[in-house]
């Protein structure tokens, strides 16, 4: 839907119980004009949800349930190779069982495709899955998470760059976020906002990330992009509302991008 948003071509590749739930949920992706040939319907499963309790200094804390969303396969995602043609990027999250995430990561990869990946929910990660890795991209609490015997945003991201992944960012809410990669690491700031929902600006900035990078630009400038749509989504309640479209986007990059320099350590 992210990606709708800004203009740009979206597949996606799912599991929806065929409950009211999930035919809301199909229809509001097709209203948005997001490709659902991908998605696979189930009459004897509910949709999956994902409860989002925000907090008082607006950060979301969210429970899953996975419901019809755990039912996809191997085997589906290579029924939908197709879908994989002519594509730019693959994003990914962890929310599915780990081998329909490799598989899908192998499809992408065989396809020429950029492999973005999300990790969200999950302690552990399939190292055979970051070598298909192109960019890794959670926030600090999900870094911690995953490698807790580091404490330093520098120390995670030097742990999953030294195991594979080409560029490793990890976002830091209203602190920015810290990229690294080939060139060492390197911060961006946060732009200046009052948030009241940062429920969904994790979604943007991957999406907004995926679109720039798509359209050619340098991943410097694309990460200041998608640093723009997500403080940009924290300023409405819930997700779809949320999700920044391409001229408020270009229009606030256009006044605000000398203020978004980034710095070495």
């Amino acid at each position: 839907l992210g990606i709708a948003k800004l203009g740009e071509t979206a597949t996606l590749i799912a599991s929806l119980g065929s409950d009211l739930d999930g035919r809301n949920l199909f229809e509001c992706l097709k209203e948005n004009k997001v490709d659902t040939s991908g998605i696979f319907m189930h009459e004897d499963a509910p949709s999956g949800h994902a409860y989002v309790h925000v907090q008082a200094d607006s950060e979301s804390s969210i429970s899953v349930f996975g419901g019809a969303n755990a039912l996809l396969t191997v085997s589906q995602i290579i029924e939908k190779e197709a879908l994989f043609a002519g594509a730019s990027c693959c994003l990914l999250e962890t929310e599915i069982a780990q081998p329909v995430i490799l598989q899908t990561a192998k499809i992408a990869k065989k396809h020429g495709l950029k492999v973005i990946m999300k990790p969200c929910a999950i302690s552990t990660i399939d190292s055979n899955l970051l070598q298909y890795t192109d960019i890794l991209v959670p926030n600090q609490k999900e870094a911690q998470k995953l490698v807790p015997q580091y404490k330093s945003v520098e120390e995670q991201a030097d742990y999953f760059y030294r195991r594979g992944v080409k560029t490793v960012i990890i976002t830091l809410a209203d602190h920015g976020c810290y990229k690294r990669d080939k060139n060492g690491g390197i911060f961006f700031p946060a732009i200046p906002v009052s948030p009241v929902d940062a429920t969904g600006a994790a979604d943007s900035f991957v999406a907004t990330l995926a679109v720039y990078l798509s359209k050619g630009k340098p991943i410097n400038e694309a990460i200041k992009y998608a640093t723009c749509a997500a403080g940009l989504s924290t300023m409405r309640h819930g997700v779809p509302p949320s999700l920044v479209d391409r001229d408020t986007l270009e229009t606030y990059y256009s006044v605000h991008h000398l203020e978004l320099q980034e710095r070495r350590l």
